[in-house]
């Protein structure tokens, strides 16, 4: 089993971390006739969002099985609704991936999970991503009917689209102005309920950058953290390391036994679980003032636990360990959609 697929046929689209927006389909698409569209694409993503209760059997894969059987007698006006039927699916099972990954996530590394429970999450990733990625495969095989090209040209085609709309939703996500504390939820999820500066959510400030001591123990604590991310993603672009629950090394690593083992390298200690990993640095920062080195996590229930962790690595990218299939990743912050990922990470 590989330890990782940053950029497969089959992970491609979930690791761009796309969205179905609202304009990726043409105003053709819009006005094609609904029983065509009903039937072409079979079933839709039932949800955004993952709980608890989420499974991977639950997530609906789009298919597109009712395309005319002479698309060269078509208008063109009729094949440009086909195409954009067809980009519709392909964007509905794109979100569908971020929900397979969320879900898989959570189901191997909440607080409650076991061994057991992770198996099992990883056996239905495994059953449904071969699903969605026979479904559009499919998929671009009629487009390339419809638009006279062929499956490897639409792949690339629907793929760079993809990542144009990931870019945008996360450059949105990291440049918005920090968040007020969110004083109605637990302490745990509060940045400034627990004794936390005000400095480490917002960013330093210019009067804490003011002395020489305070800029070489910034500087210092910099070069400490590059140690902690050059492990993390040598053993990310080798296939000896693997992920497994509950594990925190040498070879084998869960999401924060990797994160704990990465920080290590740094002579920083940490906790083991995601959750007291966020709780044990008194320093929360907001997605838009993240540095190399900082903690970023996944929640599902409001930041009361997280179910994930990953260390950030610079320019919107993260490194993890993440199931057995794709293993340990360097991959997009919003490989699996902004949806879950927590609005404040850590520093230590």
């Amino acid at each position: 089993m590989r330890a990782h697929q940053t950029f497969s046929t089959l992970a491609c689209s979930l690791l761009l971390g796309s969205t179905v927006l609202a304009g990726a389909v043409a105003p053709a698409a819009q006005a094609a006739d609904a029983t065509f569209a009903s039937s072409t694409a079979s079933s839709t993503v039932a949800s955004s969002g993952t709980n608890s209760s989420s499974n991977a059997a639950s997530i609906k894969v789009a298919t597109a099985d009712a395309l005319p059987a002479n698309v060269s007698s078509q208008s063109a006006a009729e094949r440009e609704t086909l195409a954009s039927t067809l980009d519709a699916v392909i964007d509905s099972n794109s979100k569908a991936l971020q929900q397979l990954e969320a879900v898989t996530l959570e189901g191997m590394n909440a607080e409650v999970s076991d061994a057991a429970t992770a198996q099992k999450a990883s056996e239905a990733y495994d059953a449904k991503s071969a699903e969605i990625t026979k479904a559009n495969k499919d998929a671009y095989a009629k487009l390339a009917e419809v638009n006279g090209t062929t499956a490897a040209t639409e792949q690339k085609r629907s793929e760079a689209r993809l990542s144009a709309a990931a870019d945008a939703e996360l450059a949105l996500a990291t440049t918005e102005a920090p968040v007020a504390p969110d004083t109605a939820i637990s302490p745990l999820a509060d940045p400034f309920g627990t004794d936390t500066t005000v400095a480490g959510a917002q960013g330093a400030s210019a009067a804490s950058l003011g002395s020489t001591a305070t800029i070489s123990t910034a500087v210092s604590a910099a070069l400490t953290k590059s140690y902690a991310k050059s492990w993390a993603t040598t053993v990310a672009r080798n296939n000896y390391y693997l992920y497994r629950y509950g594990y925190v090394g040498p070879r084998y690593f869960d999401c924060s036994g990797f994160t704990k083992t990465a920080m290590s390298k740094s002579q920083i200690s940490i906790p083991r679980t995601s959750s007291m990993q966020y709780a044990g640095s008194r320093t929360k920062v907001s997605l838009s003032n993240l540095r190399i080195g900082d903690l970023i996590f996944w929640t599902s229930n409001g930041g009361s636990s997280f179910y994930h962790v990953a260390m950030y690595i610079g320019s919107g990218n993260i490194v993890h360990a993440r199931n057995p299939t794709t293993g340990i990743s360097v991959t997009k912050m919003n490989y699996a959609g902004m949806t879950n990922i927590y609005r404040y990470g850590v520093r230590y």
